[in-house]
C-alpha cells in the first residue's frame, strides 16, 4: 500500500516537472540568436547574423501570433557560402606599331606686297587659291598669310590662284616657291609660298641687240642683252632702279610722274655702237603700264695699229 502511494506521488511530481519545462520553452530560446521581423528579411536565420559555414534552426508556432504554443514547427536552413573571386589581371600586351601615314600635307602661304602710297591694296584673303592633285582637301580656299594646310594623297600636284585686279594698281608676275608644284609623298609636309606684288605703275624695259658678223666674231659679249646694265635715271621710286638687260623685258614698278631710262656700256676698242629707243622717257600715270625698248646696233672694225 505504501509503495503504491509512493509511486503515485512520484508520477505526479514527474508530470508537474514536465509541465513546468514545457511552459518555459519559447521560439527565442530555441534559436541561438535573437530574432526580429526586420532581420528575417535579410538573414536565413531570422536574425542580424549571417552565418556562412553553420546551419541554424528557426522555430515558430503553428498557430499564427501564438509563439508560446507548445506545438512548434522548426525550419532548418543552411545559407549558401559565397565564393569571392579575385579579379584576374591579363598579362601586359605590346601596343601595335603606329600605322603608316596615307596622306601628305601641303601648307599654302599667301603674301602680298603693295606700295606704301597705295590705299586700296588687297589682302591675302581676297585671293582665291586652287590646289590640283590627288584628292586635295580643301581644293579651293581663300589665301592666308599664316598658311592653309591642305591634305592630299601622294602624287603630282600644282597650285594656282585668281588674283584680283585693282583699279590704279598693276600686278607683277607672281613668284612661287619651288614647293608649289611637283610630287609629294605620303607623310611628307611641304610649304608653298605664293608672293604677289602690286605696283602703282609698271614700266617694262626691253633690251635688244643687233650685231654684224664682224661684231659676233670679235666682241660676242656685246651681242648679249644681259651684258648691258640698264639704269632708271629718273623716276618716282623705281624698283629695281638698275638691272641687267633682258630681251624678254624687266618690269619696273614706280610711282606716277616723269621717268627716263638709259644704259651703261663699257668701251671696247673697235666696237661701234649706235642706239635707239622707244618709250624710254616721258610721263607715266597711276596704274599705267608702259614699255621701253632700247636697241643697240653693234659693229666691229679692227682698230688702227
Amino acid at each position: 500500500m505504501e509503495s503504491r502511494k509512493f509511486a503515485i506521488v512520484t508520477a505526479i511530481a514527474a508530470l508537474l516537472f514536465v509541465i513546468s519545462a514545457v511552459s518555459t520553452i519559447t521560439p527565442e530560446s530555441v534559436s541561438a540568436y535573437q530574432r526580429n521581423q526586420a532581420a528575417s528579411q535579410t538573414s536565413d536565420c531570422g536574425n542580424e547574423f549571417t552565418p556562412t559555414n553553420t546551419g541554424c534552426q528557426n522555430a515558430d508556432s503553428q498557430i499564427q501570433g501564438d509563439e508560446n504554443s507548445v506545438a512548434l514547427a522548426a525550419q532548418q536552413t543552411f545559407p549558401e557560402a559565397k565564393l569571392v573571386q579575385k579579379p584576374s589581371h591579363p598579362p601586359p600586351t605590346t601596343p601595335p606599331p603606329p600605322s603608316e601615314p596615307q596622306t601628305a600635307t601641303l601648307n599654302v602661304v599667301k603674301k602680298l606686297i603693295c606700295p606704301t602710297e597705295a590705299t586700296n591694296c588687297p589682302e591675302p584673303e581676297d585671293v582665291l587659291i586652287d590646289v590640283f592633285g590627288n584628292n586635295p582637301d580643301p581644293s579651293s580656299f581663300r589665301g592666308s598669310s599664316m598658311g592653309t594646310p591642305v591634305s592630299l594623297n601622294p602624287g603630282p600636284y600644282d597650285v594656282g590662284e585668281g588674283i584680283p585686279i585693282i583699279q590704279g594698281l598693276v600686278i607683277l608676275p607672281p613668284v612661287l616657291s619651288p614647293e608649289c608644284s611637283g610630287n609629294i609623298q605620303a607623310g611628307q609636309e611641304l610649304t608653298c609660298t605664293i608672293t604677289n606684288e602690286y605696283a602703282v605703275a609698271i614700266l617694262d624695259v626691253v633690251k635688244e641687240v643687233e650685231c654684224t658678223d664682224s661684231a659676233m666674231a670679235n666682241v660676242p659679249q656685246m651681242c648679249d642683252p644681259s651684258w648691258y646694265k640698264m639704269i632708271i635715271l629718273f623716276g618716282n621710286n623705281p624698283v629695281p632702279a638698275s638691272f641687267p638687260g633682258s630681251s624678254t623685258g624687266t618690269p619696273v614698278s614706280l610711282g606716277p610722274g616723269n621717268y627716263f631710262v638709259t644704259e651703261e656700256i663699257a668701251f671696247i676698242p673697235g666696237a661701234l655702237v649706235t642706239s635707239s629707243d622707244s618709250g624710254c622717257s616721258g610721263d607715266i600715270q597711276d596704274g599705267q603700264e608702259l614699255t621701253c625698248t632700247l636697241t643697240n646696233f653693234v659693229d666691229y672694225k679692227e682698230p688702227p695699229q
